[in-house]
């Protein structure tokens, strides 16, 4: 595991200290450096199934659909833990087909969407510690099962009819989820806001769900199109409706203005900080606090993806008598 970690240091750190960040694509042990704008569609298509694209900070074109397993982790989103390798963006939506299954996406902001078209399933996805502008849409048509999205900023709907078996954790929604079936939902920030117009309805469809330790901080019209789901221990700024379900130790009518240490109710930015302002009274099933900072894998502040991570760099104005420059690099890494 450490030499792995080591190659995944070295590579990164030469990506960036080179006059050209590269895309780096991992096969059998062996490194491949691809550069100029259409960098990570050709790292994808070089690759197969099984292989890790590695996205230095930048800008960088999706390929049009993804259908092989891949491991594709970027710099990250944050810009303040990413002011030395830069944030890594995806200027477009990402499609994912039939044979991705197990595709592990983490460490970037895509400025569009992730989408599973009709007629194909995808099982034993991760998302990770991305940032969304869009929306996150499985199409009907054949179940994705058995993945998760965790730690991820989606500022449009989570769609996904066809969708079943999912782990859905630790998560900021600045719209609503909508038609999960057989799934659990939890330790998520549901902020509401209403894109289209439509009513504010955060969370609706859910059929054999366990909703639990999650904020919803506007009111809740109602919970609609709920079946057979347990509803437990969810913060909600009003007492929504809920017959037919399971509900225990849900809190109601909380004044959640004033639930975070910094929110001003304007969608989601970085400079907000949803740690709760007295966690000891919004306690989860799971004795942790609700919200974003409870569960065994509390949401990491910067949302650094689980890899080598450059802190600092200090490169030498001039050679020495040798003629070498000296560069100094400081490298951490991030087990999950």
């Amino acid at each position: 595991m450490k030499k792995i970690l080591s190659l995944l240091a070295l590579l990164y750190a030469t990506t960036m200290l080179t006059a050209q960040s590269a895309v780096i694509l991992q096969h059998n042990g062996n490194a491949t450096a691809f550069y100029n704008n259409a960098a990570f569609q050709n790292a994808c298509a070089a690759a197969v199934s099984g292989d890790t694209i590695l996205l230095p900070g930048g800008f960088f074109t999706p390929p049009a659909t993804i259908d092989k397993k891949l491991t594709i982790i970027g710099a990250g989103h944050h810009p303040d833990s990413s002011l030395v390798t830069k944030t890594t963006v995806i200027t477009g939506s990402i499609t994912l087909l039939e044979n991705a299954d197990g595709c592990f996406i983490s460490g970037m902001r895509i400025e569009g969407y992730v989408r599973i078209p009709s007629g194909h399933s995808v099982d034993i996805l991760t998302l990770s510690r991305l940032y969304i502008t869009d929306r996150f849409l499985v199409e009907n048509g054949k179940k994705s099962v058995n993945g998760t999205v965790r730690e991820c900023i989606i500022s449009g709907e989570f769609n996904s009819p066809g969708l079943e078996q999912f782990s859905i954790t630790n998560n900021i929604f600045g719209y609503r989820i909508y038609d999960v079936k057989n799934s659990l939902i939890a330790n998520n920030i549901f902020l509401a806001g209403d894109p289209i117009g439509e009513a504010v309805r955060s969370i609706y469809n859910l059929d054999n769900c366990v909703l639990r330790n999650n904020i919803f901080f506007k009111s809740v019209y109602d919970l609609y199109g709920f079946v057979s789901t347990q509803i437990q221990h969810n913060v909600y700024a009003n007492t929504p409706a809920m017959t037919g379900n399971f509900p225990t130790g849900n809190i109601f009518n909380v004044n959640t203005a004033a639930l975070f240490v910094s929110y001003n109710n304007t969608g989601f930015a970085y400079s907000h900080d949803f740690h709760l302002t007295a966690p000891a009274n919004y306690v989860g099933t799971d004795a942790t606090q609700v919200g974003l900072y409870g569960s065994i894998r509390p949401w990491k502040n910067g949302s650094v993806p689980a890899m080598p991570h450059i802190l600092s760099k200090l490169i030498a104005e001039n050679a020495d008598a040798e003629g070498k420059i000296q560069v100094q690099v400081t490298v951490a890494a991030q087990n999950n």
